[in-house]
């Protein structure tokens, strides 16, 4: 009886990943007046990121997830994830979430609205660099007239920015 025990714990974890990656899309809508932010992080990572923040077991994406979520998500993106848009920090709104098809990550949705075209982009992301020294943020940025760009953040350089 142990052994089966011990084979459905085994089991029933989620599989530890060997990197540390998130990717975050920034798409530049200027006829919506809109910029759309979306991000995937994995859900170990980040259910570490919040428990560690007091979060309780937010069970996020399931049925039997706990009501104050997005509350607790709000919170950490609020201080982990920055937009500057010609070097004003932008407001944005949580849209929402999902879990990923692969129930190993997270797709988190944000959007925000500047009041006039960029001359410059900045992105300041430090998801998970509180944990491992191998943690790498991708931003991949799309602002449709001036261009797609890659932006790569890690523990030591969390914010990058470019002119536009």
């Amino acid at each position: 009886m142990l052994s089966f025990i011990l084979i459905l714990l085994n089991v029933a974890t989620a599989p530890e990943h060997d990197f540390h990656l998130s990717r975050t899309n920034v798409r530049y809508l200027a006829d919506r007046g809109q910029i759309q932010v979306e991000m995937h992080v994995f859900l170990d990572d980040l259910e570490l990121a919040l428990t560690e923040a007091g979060a309780p077991n937010l069970r996020l994406g399931t049925e039997r997830e706990d009501s104050s979520a997005s509350r607790y998500l709000e919170a950490y993106l609020a201080q982990n994830f920055k937009i500057f848009w010609s070097g004003k920090e932008l407001d944005r709104e949580l849209i929402g979430y999902e879990l990923s098809g692969d129930l190993q990550a997270l797709w988190i949705y944000l959007a925000a609205a500047p009041d006039s075209p960029p001359a410059s982009l900045a992105v300041q992301q430090s998801f998970f660099t509180e944990f491992y020294d191998d943690q790498y943020n991708l931003v991949q940025a799309e602002l449709v007239a001036f261009g797609a760009f890659n932006l790569l953040l890690d523990s030591t350089n969390i914010r990058a920015e470019r002119q536009l």
